[in-house]
C-alpha cells in the first residue's frame, strides 16, 4: 500500500472527525486549497472515491483508530497505509 505523508495523515484524521477543509486548514495553518490538494493525494494513494471511502479504507487497513469520541489516531508508525 502507498505511504501517506505526515500532512496527509493529519488531514485524514481530521476528516474522520468530521472536519471540513476550512476547519482543517485553520487547525493546521494551511489554506483550504492546500488541504484539498493533500486530500486528493490521499484519495489517489488509497484508491478512495471520496472522504468517507478514504476513512473507511484506512480503518479497514487498521491504520486509523478511534480513541475518544470525535478523536482519531494514526496507528501505523512510519505512515504506511
Amino acid at each position: 500500500m502507498a505511504t501517506l505523508t505526515q500532512r496527509e495523515q493529519e488531514c485524514l484524521i481530521r476528516i474522520a472527525a468530521g472536519m471540513g477543509n476550512r476547519e482543517i486548514g485553520k487547525e493546521l495553518f494551511l489554506s483550504a486549497d492546500t488541504v484539498k490538494s493533500h486530500l486528493g493525494a490521499v484519495y489517489k494513494k488509497l484508491g478512495a472515491k471520496d472522504r468517507a471511502n478514504a476513512v473507511w479504507l484506512a480503518i479497514e487497513a487498521g491504520h486509523l483508530e478511534p480513541k475518544l469520541p470525535g478523536r482519531w489516531t494514526w496507528s501505523h508508525p512510519g505512515g504506511a497505509v
